[in-house]
């Protein structure tokens, strides 16, 4: 639902961003499926796109648990690769 609204450039799911970062970045990172974490990624990308003051806040965990395992398992997925990437810039 975030990544749709996000998508839409509305932005009312971003005020809830700081209560629903630890659960979004566990999502993201290390969910069992791999279309929850890319699900996960997609939303970060949004947010880095149209807050990224509100990603900053929690760089540290995006990049320890979110975007280097992401890397590491998905290493030969160039789509990943470059998702990670925009996160990254974003924050």
């Amino acid at each position: 639902v975030w990544a749709r609204l996000l998508s839409m450039q509305i932005l009312a799911p971003l005020h809830l961003f700081e209560q629903a970062s630890e659960a979004l970045i566990l999502a993201a990172g290390s969910d069992t499926y791999l279309r929850v974490r890319r699900r996960g990624l997609l939303v970060l990308i949004l947010v880095a796109q149209l807050a990224p003051a509100a990603l900053m806040r929690h760089a540290e965990p995006i990049l320890r648990r979110v975007l280097i395992p992401q890397v590491e398992t998905e290493s030969t997925d160039a789509d990943i690769r470059q998702a990670c990437m925009n996160i990254a810039h974003g924050l």
